[in-house]
């Protein structure tokens, strides 16, 4: 039997996942980042290559990809040395795609949990900073440049300073984790801290937390009218608030969602963990792979 190989190049840990065809989970495994990422790697690929008949690998990494999706080209002041690194350098002449790691998650999430039931999915990553992917007709939608995605710089307000993207007030500010001491005039320093205290009744954290639940509603609401996803999912470490986070969102998604024929967009956490990117990078390789053969 031939197994899918994926690897997700985090900037904490590198994550590694094999799965057989029927995308079972056979083996999975965590690395830390460190310099020399790219020994790592080869490092992990040799150990599965040894152990497993491997049909094909996918890299999932933070950053924007090339039109092959075989290298970064793009990523700022993050985990140097991998814009442009030559991937064949590790893997020869095996096959390999390169994806950006928020919408290999994104596969994950679609290919394993929705496809049967939904052809538009938009995935939201909540963490250090919001990212996202898109599926249309079923199909991830990378975009020009292989950019699209980028949903967490949906500008909000414009009195705020710019991301990266030269938006300003963005989405990504006003419920990213990076922000959180800034948004609390230095009182707290990450948005768990905002939690406990929105938990313990504090005022000022019971304000804020609210206003990143409306922050997240106006965001979400504004890319349900550019997309019209079926289903809108949500990952990443601010979802481990759980009810603390789904129940306030879903009274200010009343207010802010525009409901053709009163229907709703459901709001969903997503069923996997940290390893998605890993999976999502696996399951892209592995089509990428077959489209390709398919039209030998």
């Amino acid at each position: 039997m031939e197994y899918l190989h994926g690897i997700d190049i985090g900037g904490t840990n590198i994550k590694s996942i094999i799965l057989d065809q029927q995308r079972q989970i056979i083996h999975q495994s965590k690395h830390p980042t460190t310099s020399k990422w790219a020994s790592v790697v080869e490092q992990i690929n040799r150990n599965a290559r040894k152990k497993y008949n491997i049909e094909s690998v996918g890299i999932a990494a933070p950053g924007l990809v090339n039109q092959q999706n075989d290298r970064i080209v793009c990523l700022p002041e993050r985990l140097a040395g991998i814009v442009d690194f030559d991937w064949q350098s590790i893997f020869g002449n095996e096959e390999f795609t390169v994806l950006n790691d928020a919408h290999a998650a994104t596969i994950a999430e679609y290919e394993c949990h929705f496809a049967t039931k939904y052809q538009h999915l938009l995935l939201l990553t909540l963490g250090t900073g919001v990212g996202g992917g898109l599926i249309l007709n079923g199909q991830l939608h990378q975009g020009a440049q292989q950019r699209a995605g980028h949903l967490g710089h949906t500008a909000l307000q414009m009195n705020l300073g710019q991301t990266m993207t030269n938006m300003p007030g963005s989405l990504e500010w006003h419920v990213g984790n990076f922000s959180a001491k800034e948004r609390s005039n230095g009182r707290f320093d990450d948005n768990l801290q905002i939690l406990q205290a929105y938990r313990s009744g504090d005022p000022f954290g019971q304000l804020l937390w609210l206003k990143m639940m409306e922050s997240l509603s106006v965001g979400i609401s504004g890319l349900i009218n550019a997309f019209a996803p079926e289903v809108v999912v949500l990952a990443g470490g601010l979802t481990l608030a759980k009810e603390d986070l789904f129940a306030p969102l879903q009274k200010m998604m009343d207010q802010y969602e525009w409901r053709t024929n009163g229907k709703s967009t459901p709001i969903v956490a997503a069923g996997f963990d940290d390893f998605a990117g890993a999976i999502g990078a696996a399951l892209f390789a592995h089509q990428q792979i077959s489209t390709i053969s398919q039209k030998l």
